[in-house]
């Protein structure tokens, strides 16, 4: 009997264990949110208080702590800064993220469509890579949906189902 007991709790045991591992959230999933996501360990900057209300505020690095490589961080917020030409997203409290230093997913509530044109590429989340396909896009308006800015100031905005066109930015 105590041998079964004993079965018994060692499987419950495994199971817990099992479903609390299975629960971990990626906002990768979370099509309806924005994120940023690190490719490497990424320093965090606080805003000074003074500053925040200036269309370019000052920034801080805060030493005590950073986020992790390769993890993914919901956004709410964006600013500018004078030393950035690519500004900072908060990923909590007054902790903010050089746009530099990450990928930005944006899923846009509102899709709209929007004069585009040119060669498709499929994009991979896993690698953040575009991989280009031997079809074009011809001109026309087309709904574009989420959109995806890379540190090399290159990035892809989604046209179809994994179907993207690649875009340049500034700088």
């Amino acid at each position: 009997m105590k041998k079964f007991v004993r079965l018994v709790l060692v499987s419950a045991l495994a199971l817990i264990s099992f479903e609390s591992f299975s629960q971990t959230v990626h906002a990768a999933g979370a099509s309806d949110n924005d994120y940023v996501h690190t490719f490497k360990t990424t320093k965090l900057y606080a805003m000074k208080p003074e500053t925040s209300n200036d269309w370019t505020p000052e920034f801080t690095e805060v030493t005590d702590r950073a986020l992790s490589a390769n993890t993914d961080w919901y956004t709410d917020g964006f600013r500018h800064a004078p030393e950035q030409l690519r500004g900072y997203h908060r990923v909590a409290t007054n902790e903010w993220v050089k746009a530099e230093d990450i990928i930005y997913v944006e899923n846009p509530d509102i899709k709209y469509p929007t004069e585009v044109d040119g060669p498709l590429y499929s994009f991979d989340f896993n690698s953040y890579k575009g991989k280009e396909l031997n079809k074009t896009l011809p001109s026309g308006n087309w709904v574009i949906g989420s959109t995806v800015s890379l540190p090399d100031h290159t990035g892809f905005m989604q046209v179809g189902d994994n179907e993207w066109l690649k875009t340049f930015g500034e700088g």
